[in-house]
C-alpha cells in the first residue's frame, strides 16, 4: 500500500501544475495569435504591438546592425517607444556580444538574468530572427517565468515568435530590394548623365535624393590585398559582398540612396543627416560594424549641390576610390581635395600619359624587362622616401648601400640627376602617370570618357 497522498491532496503539486498548465494555455494562445497575423501579413510594428499584448510584457526587435526596428512595453501602441525590453542596457553592448554570437550561432533563444551592475534590471531573453543560414536581426522580451517549466514554455514562445518575424522581416527586405532597384536605376541615369537637365529635379525626388542641400558621393570597394577583398565573394545567400553592403547602406535612413555596381558600391547622400551627425562617418563606421574583417577602400567627391553636378561628383569619387584602393587606404575616406597632382594627371588623356613616361622612364622601363630588375619599384620608393636612402631601403627590405647603388643606375640608364628638385619632379611625374594610367586598367575606357568631362 502506498502511503504517497493523492495529488488534490498535496497543495504544492496542483498549485504548480495549475500554473504549468495556465502557461502552457497562454503560450498556445500566443503561439496560435502570432501564426494569425502571420498569415495576415501584419508588419513588423504590428506583430511587436501583439506579442508584447499577449505576453503582458516589453519587446524590442533590432535589426542584423542592432538598430531598433520596433518596441512595444504593452501600451496597445505599436509606435509607443520603449527600451524597458532591455532595461538600461544596450543590445549593442560590447558585454553582450557573446550572448549575441551564441544565439547567433546556435541559432536558438538564450536567456540573460538580471545583472543589476551590467544595467539588466530584469531577465530576459534574446532569440536569433533567422532564414536558413542568414541571420536577420534579434529579438528581445521580457520575461516572468518562476520555474523551469514557465521558463522552457517562455523559450519555444520566443523562439516561435522570432520565426514569425523572419517572415515580415523577408518581406520587408523584398519590398524594400524592389524600391531600391527601382532608385538605383535613377539614380544611376543622373550619374551617367543619361537625363533631360529640364527634369533632373524631378528624377532625383523619385530617386529618394533629398534637394535642396549638400551631397557628397562615396565610392566603396574593398581594398587591394586586403582580407575578403573579393567584391564578387557571397555575404550569404547568393547576395554578393557588394549587393549585402549596398542594402545595409541604403536603409541609413531616407534621403540616403545606394547601389553596387561591379566592383564597388556608390552611395549619395547628404553631407548632414537628418537624424544627426555627418554621412562619412556613419557610413565608414556601418561598413566595418558589418564587415569587419573586409578592409574597404573610401573616395569621396567634393560637397555637389545641383542633381546636374552628380555626374561629375561620382568621376571624383570613383577617380578618389582608385587611388585609395593602389595607395592601401583602408577604413578612411579619400577625398578628391586630398588627391594632390593627381587631379591635374587624371584630367590628362591616357596616351599622352603614357608618352610622357615613357620618354622620362622609357629605358628605365626596358631595362627592367630585360635584365628582370625592379629599379622602377626603386625609384618609386626613393621618391616616396623624399630621397632618403634608408627609408627607401626599409620599404624594399634592402641594404642602404643596395638602394644607393641601384640610384646610381638610375641615373645612369635615365640621364636623370636625382639630387637636382627639376629632374626628382619629372621622375615623379613620370612615375605617378605610370600609376594612373595602370589605375584606368584595361575596363577603364568606358569611364575614360566620362572623366574627360569631370
Amino acid at each position: 500500500m502506498s502511503d504517497s497522498a493523492p495529488t488534490s491532496e498535496r497543495p504544492g503539486t496542483a498549485a504548480a501544475l495549475r500554473r504549468q498548465n495556465e502557461a502552457l494555455r497562454q503560450a498556445i494562445a500566443v503561439v496560435d495569435r502570432l501564426t494569425t497575423i502571420a498569415l495576415e501579413g501584419v508588419d513588423v510594428d504590428g506583430i511587436t504591438a501583439e506579442l508584447a499584448a499577449a505576453i503582458h510584457g516589453d519587446v524590442a526587435v533590432f535589426d542584423q546592425l542592432l538598430r531598433q526596428l520596433a518596441s512595444s512595453a504593452n501600451t496597445g501602441d505599436p509606435k509607443a517607444p520603449s527600451d524597458r525590453a532591455s532595461g538600461t542596457w544596450s543590445i549593442a553592448d560590447k558585454r553582450f556580444a557573446g550572448v549575441l554570437e551564441t544565439a547567433r550561432d546556435r541559432r536558438l533563444p538564450l536567456r540573460i538574468r538580471a545583472v543589476p551592475e551590467w544595467g539588466v534590471l530584469g531577465d530576459v531573453v534574446v532569440a536569433p530572427i533567422a532564414v536558413g543560414e542568414q541571420v536577420l536581426g534579434y529579438l528581445v522580451v521580457t520575461t516572468r517565468g518562476t520555474d523551469g517549466g514557465e521558463e522552457d514554455l517562455e523559450l519555444l514562445t520566443v523562439q516561435h515568435a522570432a520565426s514569425i518575424y523572419a517572415l515580415a522581416l523577408v518581406e520587408a527586405q523584398r519590398d524594400a530590394a524592389l524600391r531600391g532597384r527601382y532608385r538605383a536605376e535613377l539614380a544611376e541615369s543622373l550619374l551617367l548623365g543619361t537625363f533631360d537637365p529640364a527634369s533632373a529635379g524631378e528624377i532625383a525626388r523619385l530617386a529618394g535624393i533629398r534637394l535642396g542641400v549638400g551631397q557628397v558621393l562615396l565610392a566603396i570597394a574593398p581594398a587591394a590585398g586586403a582580407a575578403g577583398a573579393r567584391s564578387g565573394a557571397e555575404a550569404g545567400d547568393g547576395i554578393t559582398l557588394l549587393e549585402s553592403l549596398a542594402f545595409d547602406l541604403d536603409s541609413i535612413e531616407d534621403g540616403v540612396v545606394a547601389f553596387a555596381r561591379l566592383d564597388h558600391v556608390m552611395v549619395i547622400a547628404p553631407v548632414e543627416l537628418a537624424n544627426g551627425g555627418d554621412s562619412a562617418s556613419r557610413v565608414t563606421d556601418l561598413v566595418r560594424r558589418r564587415f569587419p574583417s573586409v578592409g574597404f577602400a573610401f573616395g569621396a567627391s567634393v560637397v555637389v549641390f545641383e542633381p546636374s553636378e552628380f555626374s561629375r561628383g561620382e568621376t571624383q569619387a570613383r577617380r578618389a576610390l582608385a587611388i585609395a584602393q593602389r595607395l592601401g587606404a583602408v577604413g578612411e575616406i579619400t577625398t578628391h581635395e586630398s588627391l594632390g597632382v593627381h587631379r591635374l594627371l587624371l584630367h590628362v588623356p591616357e596616351d599622352d600619359l603614357r608618352s610622357f613616361a615613357d620618354d622620362v622612364l622609357g629605358e628605365l622601363a626596358a631595362y627592367d624587362v630585360a635584365q628582370r630588375a625592379s629599379l622602377l619599384e626603386t625609384l618609386a620608393a626613393f621618391l616616396g622616401a623624399n630621397g632618403n636612402l634608408r627609408r627607401a631601403g626599409d620599404e624594399l627590405f634592402v641594404h642602404v648601400n643596395t638602394v644607393s647603388y641601384r640610384i646610381r643606375r638610375i641615373e645612369e640608364i635615365t640621364a636623370l640627376d636625382l639630387n637636382s628638385s627639376n629632374d626628382r619632379l619629372l621622375a615623379h611625374m613620370a612615375i605617378e602617370a605610370l600609376r594612373v594610367v595602370s589605375d584606368r586598367g584595361p575596363a577603364g575606357s568606358d569611364a575614360r570618357a566620362r572623366d574627360s568631362a569631370g
